[in-house]
């Protein structure tokens, strides 16, 4: 576990601990070594002082941790020794461990051999059947949250642990108050259960079985079971393949085959498989050598910082005020990715041609941070305070074969060269399609990414946290058709624009062809953008493939989304009230919002193709007089805001729709949550404000 010597905004003092130096730095929340008065070293976590002002789920959230981890006793897992979730800025004490992370030691040793992959599994099944003991499921094993220690392996971090919940949905034995939400898929991606990675919220101790399973392969061979070519594409294989165990030898594998099973109740719990694997023979020094060292390296760092008198404040900042601790990195105006940075995010100054909107836009992210609390990402999330060199950033395929790519389109053909490096993007969706794919542009603007106040949408600005990506820039859209900045764009250097669902007219392709290679609509704009975006960008990208298994992944979850809330074979129909023009907006097959909600398992219903004479293949308008004829099981209302959605329900005009009347009515009543569900991404389906809540509001519609 890597050291570094304490910021001059980190506190000297929490509570009785005087600080030494940094362990770690998340998201969230940052992990200090400090000493007790009596000389016992301490990890000592801390809320990020922005959170820590504003947001009172964190000091929940500290003591839930708090109080799980004292409950767990078990010689594997970190023993909580102190914490004050009141204080200024609320922090934890959990006793020092030293040793390297198990995601470090398979860095510097390699796959393990077979015994010392059973001295793992002994240990981490025997700190999961304690866990499970105490009626908790830990929710983030993972390699960075398991310490090796020099004779035995300490399961950490129980940050996003809760409490088994009883088929009466009450928590067995006591009440903890929970801070996740409905649909927030929270763990490591790489890590997590089928049910999980779905964003299944009523767990079992089975999806930690699956984790230990994950984490022993990975022991074994050295590489995750599911690995993807991206953090996305991992946990999509997680939802829809099989475990690649063909290098984990026939004895371990044994053991860990049962873990993967897709039925949790199929799955050994952490007791049957202690019985599996027996008691394991002793053994003095289970760790290969190259770990043994990296142990001994940190414990001549640590004493470095430790010699001195415990007793001794350091100089610096004494009290943990939340309004002053954790200022942001005084490097480069960019945040650099490895840098141990604080909570406040920094953008790009703003360049010739027009403002980026960078100060509207920081505020708009420390915002949006504290909304989300509780979650790092839609598709990818982050864990909550983890050592700074092994956030995961993870890197494209190595794509060299599949160029030059060649791609037609409305005004001709683009070649691209090599993997583009540096990509901008124009127009609706290709932003999104981009990150899902593992590329975070370096400048947006259009609909879906952006608002209508210029700033990024919640679920795009959450990626860009979670990939520890600066913040793009934001192009000035201007006013009209024709308003493209040009020097904004090309002050960002792209070196591939994307606009394949943009208003691009030839002139306007042209200038950007003198700053990039522009990828424009297809030919007679394709009929189907919710696949056409994600094909075309996956295909500029030269990873078409990934580009298909995206798809394909974005549809199980769908799929499993529609399934688990009983909304298979329902018809619907899907409008959006004009009262101005005593009419409504009806949504056909084509549209996005129409093939994601088909995608839950509904149907469109057959009025809506009859009542179609428009020959329009998105939407139509329909005058109030003929929607008595608009029939379908659910009607989805889209309403812009509050004040919009109060008014449509009390529209007399709309009760003469059968669904109205009936009050078989799902309906948005907010603008990032319509951004979200009328015009959907691969990216934004798994907002949990968005779709997940809107399905909800659908299976509640049904049930009327």
């Amino acid at each position: 576990m890597p050291v570094w010597d304490l910021t001059p905004t980190d506190p000297r003092l929490v509570g009785p601990y005087r600080t030494r130096a940094v362990l770690g730095e998340g998201d969230m929340g940052r992990v200090l070594l400090a000493v007790a008065p009596d000389g016992e070293l301490a990890a000592v976590k801390l809320v990020h002082g922005a959170f820590a002002a504003n947001d009172q789920s964190f000091r929940q959230r500290l003591h839930r941790e708090a109080l799980a981890a004292r409950r767990v006793e078990s010689p594997h897992t970190a023993r909580v020794i102190n914490s004050d979730a009141n204080a200024g800025v609320p922090w934890l004490a959990y006793a020092f461990h030293h040793g390297p992370t198990l995601h470090q030691a398979l860095h510097a040793a390699g796959p393990f051999t077979e015994e010392t992959v059973l001295h793992l599994a002994a240990g981490l099944a025997t700190a999961l059947r304690d866990i499970h003991a105490q009626n908790f499921i830990h929710r983030d094993l993972s390699a960075s949250n398991i310490l090796l220690t020099a004779n035995k392996p300490v399961v950490i971090d129980f940050g996003i642990a809760r409490p088994t919940i009883h088929p009466d949905d009450t928590p067995h034995a006591t009440k903890i108050i929970t801070i996740t939400q409905t649909g927030i898929v929270i763990g490591n991606p790489a890590f997590m259960s089928p049910e999980q990675a779905m964003g299944n919220s009523q767990l079992t101790p089975a999806s930690d079985i699956f984790a230990l399973g994950t984490v022993l392969a990975m022991a074994a061979t050295g590489q995750n079971p599911f690995q993807g070519a991206t953090s996305e594409q991992t946990r999509l294989n997680i939802i829809t393949k099989e475990p690649d165990l063909t290098r984990v030898p026939p004895r371990l594998r044994h053991i860990i085959e049962p873990c993967f099973a897709r039925n949790p109740t199929h799955r050994p719990t952490a007791t049957n498989i202690l019985t599996t694997i027996g008691p394991p023979p002793p053994t003095p020094q289970p760790w290969p050598e190259p770990i043994n060292q990296l142990i001994n390296t940190q414990k001549a760092e640590i004493h470095k910082h430790t010699s001195i008198d415990p007793t001794t404040i350091l100089p610096g900042p004494q009290e943990l005020d939340p309004t002053k601790i954790f200022a942001r990195w005084r490097g480069s105006a960019a945040v650099e990715r490895h840098a141990p940075v604080g909570v406040q995010f920094v953008t790009e100054p703003a360049v010739d041609g027009g403002s980026v909107g960078s100060s509207r836009l920081s505020r708009r992210l420390r915002l949006l941070a504290l909304a989300v609390a509780a979650v790092a990402l839609l598709i990818i999330a982050i864990p909550w305070a983890i050592p700074a060199n092994e956030v995961s950033h993870e890197s494209p395929p190595d794509t060299a074969d599949a160029f030059p790519v060649r791609i037609e389109h409305a005004f001709g053909e683009t070649v691209i060269g090599t993997r583009p490096k540096r990509v901008a993007t124009w127009g609706w969706g290709a932003a999104e399609a981009a990150i899902a794919l593992g590329t975070f542009p370096v400048g947006i603007t259009g609909e879906g990414a952006l608002n209508s106040d210029q700033e990024l949408q919640p679920w795009v600005a959450d990626a860009y946290r979670a990939g520890g990506t600066e913040a793009p820039v934001v192009f000035d859209r201007g006013v009209g058709p024709r308003s493209v900045p040009y020097e904004q764009i090309r002050s960002t250097s792209p070196d591939l624009i994307l606009a394949p669902y943009s208003s691009l007219d030839k002139e306007q392709y042209d200038k950007l062809s003198a700053i990039a290679p522009v990828v424009a609509r297809p030919k007679g704009q394709s009929a189907e953008p919710w696949e056409g975006v994600v094909s075309v960008t996956a295909t500029a990208l030269g990873i078409e493939r990934e580009g298909a298994d995206l798809l394909a992944g974005s549809d199980a979850y769908l799929a499993g989304l529609g399934e688990r809330h009983g909304l298979t074979g329902l018809t619907f129909a899907a409008i959006a009230n004009n009262p101005s023009k005593r009419e409504v907006i009806v949504f056909l097959g084509a549209a996005p919002s129409v093939r994601v909600i088909e995608g839950l398992g509904m149907r469109l219903a057959g009025s809506v193709r009859e009542l179609n004479t428009s020959g329009e293949e998105i939407t139509y308008r329909l005058g109030y007089e003929d929607l008595d004829r608009l029939d379908c099981d659910i009607l989805l209302l889209y309403s812009t805001t509050r004040e919009m959605a109060n008014l449509d329900r009390a529209n007399k005009d709309l009760k003469t729709l059968p669904a109205f009347a009936a009050g078989r009515v799902a309906q948005t009543a907010d603008t990032a949550m319509w951004n979200a569900v009328v015009s959907p991404t691969v990216l934004s389906i798994r907002w949990p404000n968005g779709l997940p809540a809107l399905t909800e509001a659908l299976a509640e519609a049904a049930a009327n």
